[in-house]
């Protein structure tokens, strides 16, 4: 059997860690916009702007337009409910991983939809949505959509949703 000597680990080689992990304490460029957010866990967007601003304390030279662009037009990066069942900014080739987390959640809901309005409802919900969300929507915009295409009504409760 051998013997396990523990590495020992101050205070400040953890923070030093968790700062570079965050890239606090060196900018990363501007083009690894995806990387970053990778690395950081994704960035908290509940409002955007929230997230524009974590990005520019970890990106050398961003704009607001840069980072637009990665989801507007680029679709590098995607604006998605993930974490807490709240917005974050992610890397869109890796919003699989990040919103797999959330699962246990969804199930739930599913389950609970299923319950109230049934299979065959629901699943002409999903299929309309799946074909709304052939291009880049926002929740809003979304939600305009089955209301005009599928005569879906719109409700709205404290908290969003």
């Amino acid at each position: 059997m051998s013997e396990h000597n523990p590495v020992r680990v101050s205070w400040e080689n953890v923070a030093a860690f968790r700062l570079s992990r965050h890239h606090l304490s060196r900018r990363a460029p501007v083009n690894a916009m995806s990387s970053v957010l990778a690395d950081m866990g994704g960035a908290q967007a509940q409002v955007l702007s929230a997230g524009q601003v974590s990005l520019w304390s970890r990106l050398k030279r961003v704009r607001v337009g840069d980072v637009d662009s990665a989801l507007w037009k680029e679709h590098s990066l995607v604006r998605a409910w993930a974490m807490r069942r709240t917005m974050f900014l992610l890397p869109s080739d890796e919003l699989a991983t990040f919103v797999r987390g959330t699962t246990r959640r969804s199930e739930y809901n599913l389950r609970w939809a299923i319950a109230r309005v049934g299979k065959q409802p629901l699943d002409k919900l999903l299929d309309a949505v799946m074909e709304v969300l052939k291009q880049p929507r926002t929740r809003t915009e979304l939600a305009e959509a089955l209301k005009k295409s599928h005569r879906y009504t719109l409700r709205s409760k404290a908290g969003g949703g």
